[in-house]
């Protein structure tokens, strides 16, 4: 997280390949310090160090490569390129890394069921991506994504009130999580493209860091849900979360104004394409 910010900043003051290219010399270096550490059986303090110069290395290369690939991607592209990511990894935050243990501990399920939930996870992510990004073509990409965080939250809040003890109950909380899981991360490509199509190309740099930070944050607040599971169980967890969702939800409603393909400014397009089409063609 230290390393994102002045790696945003060298990549909008110099060239992004030149912060890439030190970037792939410091992960050399930690790959290498990491692979001696454990070949050759050295003290734990080695194992830290292989880890902290990967989290640098980590800082240092994300918000430059995501900004190149914005300058190279034409405007209307990047969603695309951004969905293809999201088959890496799913989101971060105060609950989605307990999601396995609540399946585990309240519905009974074997850790063997519980795996197989991290694979198709993914994958409904990703091809959930994929559908938004073409109906984004028809409504609009911030509408979509409001549309699919707003189902992030009720599916959330479905989980918060259902019932764990029975089989059937499970069933259905498995298809819920495996919903909201689609819903909550599809949209992020759309926003990434909203962003980098609205971000000046000299500013690129140090808004990809300010995002990859509150990445970081979602990770982070991993330590803040554990005590609140602990203090008030998973379902008023899981409600918190929801709450939470829906304060991150509500700036996003006025941006309809100012986006290219907001709803409010489709409607002034075609309502000044309309005045043209009864405007006399001779005076």
């Amino acid at each position: 997280m230290l390393a994102a910010l002045p790696a945003g900043w060298l990549a909008d003051k110099y060239r992004r390949d030149y912060v890439l290219r030190g970037a792939a010399a410091l992960g050399t270096v930690a790959a290498a310090t990491l692979a001696a550490a454990l070949l050759y059986d050295l003290p734990v303090q080695a194992l830290f160090a292989a880890c902290a110069l990967l989290g640098v290395y980590t800082g240092f290369n994300n918000a430059p490569l995501e900004a190149l690939f914005a300058d190279c991607i034409p405007r209307g592209k990047r969603q695309a390129r951004s969905a293809l990511a999201l088959t890496r990894g799913t989101e971060f935050g105060m609950t989605i890394k307990f999601f396995a243990l609540f399946f585990i501990q309240m519905c009974s399920m074997q850790p063997v069921y519980v795996s197989l939930l991290a694979v198709f996870t993914p994958l409904g992510v990703s091809s959930a991506a994929l559908l938004s990004q073409a109906l984004s073509k028809r409504i609009g990409r911030l509408q979509v994504n409001l549309v699919t965080r707003l189902l992030d939250m009720t599916l959330l809040c479905g989980m918060a009130w259902l019932p764990a003890g029975s089989d059937y109950h499970r069933e259905i909380l498995v298809m819920l999580h495996l919903s909201r899981t689609a819903f909550a991360n599809c949209g992020r490509p759309l926003m990434k493209s909203l962003m980098m199509d609205n971000v000046p190309s000299r500013h690129r740099g140090k808004f990809n860091a300010l995002d990859s930070v509150r990445t970081f944050s979602w990770s982070g607040s991993a330590a803040a849900g554990g005590i609140l599971i602990e203090r008030y169980g998973y379902p008023k967890t899981f409600l918190i979360t929801a709450g939470l969702k829906l304060v991150a939800y509500l700036p996003l409603i006025p941006l309809l104004a100012y986006v290219d393909d907001g709803v409010f400014r489709i409607r002034q397009r075609q309502q000044a394409a309309e005045s043209d089409l009864h405007e006399p063609l001779l005076p």
